[in-house]
């Protein structure tokens, strides 16, 4: 539907007031939440890193946020505060990070439950053990809007990931997601879209996206670290072109008024082969009607292959916005890096040394730093590259995730095949009406049989349109409209949503979650 559809004009003269009036800023901002959480789901520590992008080299940078206890994490650019304004100042132009505290819930909550062998158990209690084990993550959304008197959850896609190794664990299935193996290990994804169904009349096919089960035989059980990606914007308004979608609809309803056509030109059909005798001009019209509404029925077919291939190239641009959420993962794992670098380098300050960890060279450079440092300095350096690996393993697992992108789009290359088959076989149909006028002067002899065939024919007809054309129409009209006008509400509210930590009116500002529940292991 027109965007203009959507919106009053008195809207439009607020937008063009309120655009005039809300400054342009040099900088954008990118927030990224790290919660750790309980073995339970629930929320233990939370830290918010920020990134301010210095786009224009600005000295001053003029900054809105919640947190508590805000540090520069990279750099020793000062700042000045009044409430929940910042004003930070930035000699040469550079980019900011810092981080603070919140209390702030998170949006999307999750819930842990494990069982053994169909038993649910405390976790503790199946550390060690052999048997089968099932893990479901329930998510919740907490986020939600009133949108034209309608609550509204903002949709939240998060993915979750963890990894399991094939000497311990094996027959693993995940609902919501997939099992790459290499050879090792065996690397899970997953996704869910908590409140998505809630959004869609408690749709029941999505309220399988609420929630992730993980099912596999252990020999001895090992909670491996459950690492989960939360984001509002996988969504914008370039995925989805709803007025392209109104071609569908009137594609449909073309076919569905061509083969009321047909079946009144069956009707006439029939009704002139039994009066043939005495009314053969109304038999001659009733086969001129028909070829009619086969013509009109091949045009309305041509324009169903044409909305097929609108929603084929609309897989196409979303198999490129996959290659956006690895780019995404990799800047995750960036700033992991940088979190890590500046950590270690605090700890190394009264050394002298200090360390650059790209993502080719971190192994190297810790296991490298691990060889000059007293046995006590170790195992910090440890635990920093056991983390820094879990989350490559789980990066490049995300890039075999989006293969499978791919592969969905082949088979709607094939949709479109089928569709253009199916405008042939009415191109043939036209044809052979065309026939079937030429000929009509030889159904003379066999008009009683042709009279019988008629009936058949309007029957099947008839039927195949209650049953089927009327079924499509109806999905499209009462359904699927309706969905659309959701879908585009919620594409508003994911660009909407830009940080959990606040930020100033005007800026560009983007963010993500991540939560993490480490690992457990029996002592």
């Amino acid at each position: 539907m027109k965007k203009a559809k959507l919106i009053t004009s008195s809207a439009v003269v607020m937008t063009m007031v309120m655009s005039s009036i809300v400054p342009a800023f040099a900088y954008s901002k990118e927030e990224t939440v790290y919660s750790k959480l309980k073995t339970n789901g629930t929320e233990k520590t939370t830290v918010v890193s920020e990134h301010l992008i210095n786009d224009q080299n600005e000295t001053s940078l003029d900054d809105q946020s919640s947190l508590k206890n805000i540090k520069n994490v990279n750099g020793k650019e000062t700042f000045k505060q009044d409430g929940s304004s910042l004003v930070w100042q930035t000699t040469d132009g550079q980019d900011i990070y810092y981080q603070g505290k919140t209390t702030n819930s998170l949006p999307v909550s999750m819930k842990v439950t494990y069982k053994l062998d169909g038993k649910k158990m405390k976790l503790k209690d199946m550390l060690g053990k052999k048997g089968k084990v099932e893990i479901q993550i329930d998510y919740t959304n907490n986020e939600k809007q009133t949108v034209d008197g309608k609550e509204l959850y903002v949709p939240f896609v998060v993915t979750t990931g963890t990894m399991l190794p094939t000497k311990t664990d094996s027959n693993i299935e995940v609902t919501n997601g997939k099992v790459i193996s290499n050879g090792s290990s065996n690397i899970i994804m997953a996704v869910a879209a908590p409140g998505l169904s809630k959004n869609y009349d408690n749709n029941e096919e999505l309220e399988k996206l609420n929630s992730v089960t993980i099912k596999y035989d252990t020999t001895k059980f090992k909670l491996n670290s459950l690492m989960s990606v939360a984001t509002p914007s996988l969504l914008s308004e370039t995925d989805i072109n709803f007025d392209d979608l109104n071609d569908v609809y009137d594609s449909v309803d073309t076919l569905n008024s061509s083969f009321d056509q047909i079946i009144a030109g069956g009707q006439t059909l029939q009704s002139g082969l039994k009066q043939y005798a005495s009314k053969y001009s109304e038999f001659d019209q009733g086969v001129g009607s028909l070829k009619t509404g086969a013509a009109s029925a091949l045009v309305g077919s041509q324009k169903l292959t044409t909305g097929i291939e609108t929603l084929y190239n609309g897989l196409v641009t979303l198999d490129g916005k996959s290659a956006t959420l690895v780019a995404g993962a990799k800047q995750v794992f960036n700033t992991l890096l940088t979190t890590t670098q500046t950590q270690i380098n605090n700890q190394l300050a009264t050394t002298g040394m200090s360390i650059e960890l790209t993502i080719d060279n971190y192994q190297t450079v810790l296991n490298g730093l691990m060889a000059k440092l007293p046995a006590e300095n170790q195992p910090s350096i440890k635990t920093a590259l056991a983390q820094l690996d879990s989350y490559n393993k789980f990066y490049q697992g995300l890039q075999s995730y989006t293969d499978g992108v791919a592969q969905l789009k082949e088979g709607a290359k094939r949709a479109v095949d089928g569709s253009k088959q199916l405008s042939e076989g009415l191109s043939s149909l036209s044809d052979g009406s065309d026939t079937l006028v030429q000929a009509s002067s030889q159904l003379k002899t066999a008009s009683n049989q042709l009279a019988q065939g008629s009936d058949a024919l309007v029957d099947g007809l008839t039927l195949f349109k209650s049953k089927g054309l009327d079924k499509i129409s109806s999905v499209l009209n009462d359904t699927v409209k309706k969905d659309v006008d959701t879908t585009q509400k919620l594409v508003d509210l994911a660009n909407d949503y830009k940080t959990f930590a606040d930020s100033k009116d005007g800026v560009e500002a983007k963010t993500k979650f991540i939560m993490i529940i480490d690992s457990k292991s029996k002592k």
